[in-house]
């Protein structure tokens, strides 16, 4: 009973740290609005930038090899079993981000850099 306990304590923190993870991954790309990966329609849909893209698209190959690793106990690609709470937190950090947390942070309407511009001597 308390190796389950524990086997389930440790998945679900493992979950808690890839939300987090993913939270504020994304929160970072879209403040600095990092060039390519801020972009929309590159990798996938024009309604989702390149950096959803890649990090559903990561999470979702490395929680298939992870499945893949309790099916045959060998890690693929050096995703194992272990990282599936880690991924599945990830990406649904990276989707509730963009669902709902950036609107009440209000990320999208600040500019960093407007604010820095003014700081920045000009050349020439």
């Amino acid at each position: 009973m308390a190796n389950q306990n524990s086997v389930l304590i440790n998945a679900a923190s493992k979950f808690i740290i890839g939300l987090g993870t993913g939270v504020v991954a994304d929160a970072i790309v879209e403040f600095f609005r990092v060039p390519v990966l801020e972009d929309k329609g590159l990798f996938g849909s024009p309604n989702m930038s390149n950096f959803e893209t890649i990090s559903y698209a990561v999470s979702l190959a490395g929680i298939g090899a992870g499945m893949v690793d309790v099916l045959s106990n060998k890690p693929v690609l050096g995703f194992s079993k272990d990282m599936i709470p880690l991924l599945a937190g990830y990406a649904i950090g990276v989707n509730q981000y963009e669902s709902w947390i950036a609107d009440k942070l209000g990320i999208r309407t600040i500019n960093p850099y407007d604010t820095v511009q003014g700081f920045i001597p000009q050349l020439g």
